[in-house]
């Protein structure tokens, strides 16, 4: 539980990205400290059309409102 880190070859140059895992809360990131590439993981809301959209793609069934979120003590 908590923050692993890590390096990996930078895709963009061959040189190495640093990453850090957190997984009380689903989030990576890295950066690759030979040409500057970064990334890490964006949180932003979907809206409910978009999601039933996507649930119709799977065949599941379509949403009239989202699930009531819980508090998370972590954020």
């Amino acid at each position: 539980m908590g923050t692993f880190s890590d390096s990996i070859e930078c895709w963009k140059c061959g040189g190495e990205i640093y990453t850090a895992y957190e997984t009380r809360i689903p989030y990576i990131s890295g950066e690759c400290l030979s040409c500057g590439f970064s990334f890490y993981t964006k949180e932003y809301q979907t809206s409910l059309e978009e999601i039933n959209e996507i649930r119709d793609m799977y065949e599941m069934e379509i949403l009239e409102k989202f699930k009531e979120r819980k508090e998370n003590e972590n954020r």
